[in-house]
């Protein structure tokens, strides 16, 4: 009879174990090759930047990753697309304006930091929209 406790006991923490690891399921792979966002970024910010560059830009997914490879699957880690390069400099660009001119202490932090859409405005190429410049902008007519 002793046995069979222990073997009970036994069985049922094997059972424990074996169920704690079904239902915590594989592990996720982490994203891989970032070379400007953080490599421990959560998978919902990371959504969050892709959906903001799609808005932003007016693209889908496919415009910076290989949607299919020689394998016919999605590859987000291939560097293939040339607008993959651009982008993570963009990204550097605008980190490095925030950073620099959108400090804490100042009150430029008030106002919306810089970001795609600040130039592209739903366009894959950056709109630019230079207003006329008098010669005089002191130089009223008055009727």
């Amino acid at each position: 009879m002793r046995i069979s406790k222990r073997f009970m006991m036994l069985a049922g923490i094997l059972l424990f174990v074996i169920l704690s690891i079904a239902a915590i399921g594989p592990g996720k792979d982490q994203p891989k090759n970032l070379k400007v966002l953080p490599t421990n970024i959560s998978d919902d910010a990371l959504i969050k930047i892709m959906e903001n560059f799609e808005k932003s830009l007016g693209v889908k997914c496919g415009f910076c990753h290989v949607m299919k490879d020689s394998a016919g699957l999605e590859n987000y880690a291939s560097d293939a697309l040339r607008s993959k390069e651009i982008t993570r400099n963009m990204m550097r660009m605008t980190f490095n304006i925030n950073n620099h001119y959108f400090r804490k202490d100042s009150i430029a932090v008030a106002l919306s930091p810089v970001g795609c859409l600040t130039c592209h405005r739903g366009q894959k190429e950056p709109r630019y929209n230079v207003p006329e410049i008098q010669k005089n902008p002191f130089d009223i007519k008055v009727n």
